[in-house]
């Protein structure tokens, strides 16, 4: 799976990565509403540094197996996050 996910990303890399950029400080004496989002995302990302989208899906929490999953949704929704990954399942998917 590793060697197919290499294979994907090598495919994909012409995809513009998502950069986001800090903001700057604040010179008003209000309080940014934003600030505490932008604490978790710090802390989020600063976690996941190293990792490969694969590596990140799959240590994931698992989905409860009693849920009613739409696969094809779940992947929709899911390609923001793992762009990648989301391509593979998508190929592997329609696979009849």
């Amino acid at each position: 799976m590793k060697s197919m996910f290499e294979d994907y990303k090598l495919q994909y890399a012409s995809s513009s990565p998502i950069v986001v950029a800090p903001s700057p400080p604040s010179t008003s004496g209000a309080r940014n509403y934003f600030d505490d989002y932008d604490h978790f995302v710090d802390t989020s990302t600063r976690s996941q540094v190293g990792k490969s989208q694969l590596e990140m899906y799959l240590d994931d929490d698992s989905l409860d197996l009693n849920s009613q999953l739409n696969i094809v949704e779940f992947w929709h929704q899911s390609s923001v996050r793992y762009p990648v990954v989301s391509k593979m399942a998508r190929d592997l998917l329609t696979i009849p």
